[in-house]
């Protein structure tokens, strides 16, 4: 077997364990919670007509390390038989929990 020919081998496999390898992180970032020491801003006030069919999902507070930053609210799909329950910083003792949104039935 020629060099080149091991080498087209030996490539896409590599390729596909380097791109597991970056994917994995993501995936448990997005399990963890995000918890701090500072309470969050008051939210701020969204006046948003109504859409029939839709839900309005409020803004909230991000904390990325440094500072907080507002992030808008947006329209959702109705569900039917289901509630939205808009994200959340809970006081957790002397720290902060996000809680993000979601359909509750």
């Amino acid at each position: 077997m020629s060099i080149v020919s091991k080498a087209l081998q030996v490539i896409p496999v590599a390729a596909l364990t380097a791109f597991a390898a970056l994917a994995a992180p993501t995936t448990v970032l997005a399990a963890t919670q995000t918890v701090v020491d500072s309470a969050p801003p008051q939210p701020r006030i969204e006046n948003v007509p109504h859409r029939d069919g839709y839900v309005w999902a409020s803004g909230h507070w991000e904390f990325n390390g440094h500072y907080w930053s507002w992030v808008d609210g947006s329209y959702l799909v109705e569900q039917r038989h289901a509630q939205w329950i808009p994200d959340a910083w809970e006081a957790d003792g002397s720290q902060w929990r996000y809680v993000p949104g979601h359909w509750q039935r």
